[in-house]
């Protein structure tokens, strides 16, 4: 059984289809990402945070577009929220809720 089905099934979901629908995961990749952090000029940013960071898809496009800003990461689904912390070593990834105030004290800036 795989990690993702294990996790679903432990959380009484009847697969990972149904977890991820009802986590509300929809995940934008990176070209929608870069695009994005264009937009919004990320590379003149002081802090970018992610509240729903997912795989780390939103926060690897600043990135990639030579932002140079304390950046935090916030997931509720811990094997997402692990993904995003291998993947962005240089951000701080949190896993938990980002409607609760405690969580967003624990981000850096």
């Amino acid at each position: 059984m795989s990690p993702d089905a294990f996790l679903a099934a432990n959380e009484g979901f009847l697969g990972e289809d149904e977890r991820r629908k009802r986590l509300g995961q929809y995940y934008s990749g990176i070209g929608l990402a870069r695009l994005l952090a264009s937009l919004a000029d990320a590379n003149t940013a002081r802090s970018i945070v992610d509240p729903m960071s997912g795989n780390g898809d939103m926060l690897a496009g600043c990135s990639a577009l030579g932002a140079q800003a304390d950046m935090g990461a916030i997931e509720i689904d811990p094997i997402a929220s692990a993904l995003c912390a291998e993947r962005l070593q240089d951000v701080t990834s949190i896993t938990g809720n980002a409607f609760e105030p405690d969580i967003l004290t624990s981000l850096p800036h």
